[in-house]
């Protein structure tokens, strides 16, 4: 939706009142807050329910799957989203998922590497630790 583009992501300590410390969060916040599109934010931020404010408040900058929205990024989402872990399969997906990684641009690897979204998807599709390390150490995400 580009709320909060170009604003800063640094922790800014002098900023008081509801929501996050960055510029770039509290704005995107601030337009949830408000929105009726998003009726849940308001009622749970205030009421901290199930500590849905201090998530909020600590909350830096945007983390995703794909926020730079690259078509590379989208492909190997798919390519790692359609493994069923059937038997015997692993070793193709890991082929495929490595060519996927290899197309992909400098950003978007870094993308993959600082977002916890891309460990959270890893560790759902793959449940087989040496599986699932295996894929990390191919897209450098820290075990």
């Amino acid at each position: 939706m580009g709320v909060g583009a170009g604003l800063s992501e640094a922790f800014d300590a002098t900023m008081s009142g509801l929501g996050p410390k960055t510029q770039r969060a509290r704005a995107i916040f601030n337009h949830l807050y408000g929105s009726s599109t998003y009726s849940f934010v308001k009622p749970d931020y205030d009421g901290n329910v199930s500590q849905f404010r201090e998530r909020v408040d600590n909350y830096l900058f945007p983390d995703g799957i794909n926020l730079t929205l690259s078509a590379k990024l989208t492909e190997l989402r798919a390519e790692i989203e359609s493994f069923t872990g059937a038997p015997g399969t692993f070793p193709a997906k890991k082929t495929a998922i490595v060519a996927k990684f290899a197309a992909c641009a400098p950003a978007d690897a870094a993308q993959i590497k600082s977002n916890r979204e891309w460990r959270i998807l890893i560790e759902q599709k793959f449940p087989v630790s040496v599986q699932r390390d295996q894929i990390k150490d191919v897209l450098h995400i820290p075990r």
